[in-house]
């Protein structure tokens, strides 16, 4: 039997020549592309389109000017957590250090060469307006719309192996909770920030616990995968947060495009999960 796969994208996805059909399987035919065996049936939930209404556009050519004070806060916390934020800006909150700044110190405590700092500010001006778009608000009507996409394309597939990146875990965590009857054999968590406090931690559906949080009970077994220069995949360890089967949160994917997906497909790691996956 051939094992069915279904993979929740994250970020930087939307297709704005294709419509949702279209998109699904263009990212079906480049994860089954990325994954080292062929003998697979991948499928992609595709839910960026449902999140463009919600996403702040603009920003200048990184994405970082003119951002409303909610996604500065969350870039605030985030760069929180490499010990990088000035005290005026914890206690005073948005408005009162520059967020571009504040990432390149974020790129020089992690040593990023100039390149990479480049590559990092562009990445956080898109990366926080959708993850904004999809956590600004408990039951937004776009997160309800996210979530229940995802939901039912683990009912119409039926998937082995459920393969969350990036924003795509959180979407597909919290669509697992809300859905008990969508029994998941194996779930791996790619690159996931779940467990980021203030940004994603404290704002999860349902509330969670101060640790460790929800195990989604109708997954069997749950692998965490993170690169250790993933800069969006903390704080480390993964398991400080939550308990997952096993954690692989030192797996080298690339030198240079750490949270790529493309990269995580093909990591050593999720290439053991998937062959520890039988079809059920």
């Amino acid at each position: 039997m051939t094992l069915r796969v279904l993979g929740v994208h994250g970020v930087w996805n939307y297709r704005s020549k294709l419509d949702p059909a279209g998109a699904a399987r263009a990212l079906s035919t480049e994860w089954a592309a990325a994954l080292p065996d062929d003998a697979l049936d991948v499928r992609v939930a595709y839910y960026a389109h449902l999140l463009r209404t919600s996403v702040p556009q603009g920003g200048g050519p990184d994405g970082l000017s003119d951002l409303p004070p909610d996604i500065e806060q969350m870039i605030i916390d985030w760069a929180g957590e490499f010990g990088v934020v000035p005290a005026e800006a914890v206690q005073q909150g948005p408005g009162t250090v520059p967020i571009r700044w504040l990432v390149q110190r974020v790129a020089a405590a992690c040593a990023l060469n100039p390149a990479l700092t480049a590559g990092l500010q562009k990445f956080v001006g898109v990366f926080f307006r959708e993850v904004a778009a999809y956590l600004r608000t408990p039951d937004g009507a776009a997160r309800r719309a996210v979530r229940e996409c995802v939901a039912e394309a683990i009912a119409a597939h039926r998937p082995d192996v459920l393969l969350a990146h990036s924003l795509g875990s959180v979407v597909a965590y919290e669509a697992l909770l809300a859905n008990p009857s969508l029994n998941t054999p194996l779930l791996v968590t790619l690159g996931s920030l779940l467990g980021m406090p203030a940004v994603v931690y404290d704002r999860l559906q349902p509330e969670q616990p101060p640790a460790p949080g929800i195990r989604p009970p109708n997954v069997g077994r749950w692998v965490n995968i993170a690169d250790p220069g993933d800069l969006i995949a903390v704080p480390r360890p993964f398991t400080s947060r939550f308990a997952p089967d096993e954690n692989y949160d030192d797996e080298y994917i690339h030198m240079l495009d750490f949270h790529l997906v493309g990269h995580y497909l093909k990591a050593p790691a999720t290439v053991r999960a998937l062959a520890g996956q039988t079809p059920r």
